[in-house]
């Protein structure tokens, strides 16, 4: 086995990359398997757009939010809820 030196400045740089990659890999892993990070309830989706269960459901009716419903459940997903705040931003005028 070859052995090769390396410096000390150089090792901590590694070692942080690989220190901040692993906590990355975490951090998707966890995300990916959480399913209540993806969908929201109707009551969520209300606290975070601060509108009123009927508002959603105008929402719904028109086409305005996507949603799944299984049963009497219905979901949104955070992504249409996040796209949906994001389309209807405003800039300031100065």
């Amino acid at each position: 086995m070859k052995k090769t030196s390396i410096r000390v400045e150089d090792f901590l740089k590694l070692y942080k990359l690989v220190k901040e990659n692993n906590k990355q890999i975490r951090e998707i892993r966890n995300n990916k398997s959480d399913l209540s990070n993806k969908y929201q309830t109707v009551n969520q989706t209300c606290k975070i757009l601060h509108i009123s269960t009927r508002t959603l459901q105008k929402y719904r009716n028109e086409g305005v939010l996507a949603f799944s419903q299984y049963g009497n459940k219905i979901l949104f997903l955070s992504k249409d809820i996040e796209n949906h705040i994001i389309k209807n931003y405003k800039p300031s005028y100065k």
